[in-house]
């Protein structure tokens, strides 16, 4: 894949969202997210970190009209496979199911 200036390759947008809540088991977010950011430096990939996204902040990447092409989770989820994100009040317990938040954004 090129982009539309010449040879150069188009850059690919990877979002990373990750959530810990506090009440919950410490998830190591900053560590994965540096490892990431590493791994993809000089690459055509665009690194886009929301490291402590909320049910509500769902909605403000929706509107991006530019949209990610790869979406990575950083979290919990549930049993029944519902990922846990903080609600606004920063405890954990908000959930949201992979097809909901990809149809989201």
């Amino acid at each position: 894949m090129t982009s539309a200036q010449g040879n150069r390759p188009a850059v690919i947008q990877l979002l990373f969202l990750a959530a810990s809540p506090p009440d919950m088991i410490r998830v190591s977010i900053g560590e994965e997210q540096q490892a990431m950011q590493k791994e993809l430096a000089g690459s055509p990939i665009e690194f886009i970190a929301r490291p402590a996204v909320r049910r509500n902040d769902l909605a403000d990447l929706a509107l991006d009209n530019r949209g990610p092409v790869m979406i990575h989770f950083s979290g919990h989820c549930n049993i029944d496979g519902s990922l846990v994100l903080a609600d606004d009040d920063a405890r954990g317990g908000s959930t949201r199911s992979m097809d909901g938040l990809l149809w989201t954004i």
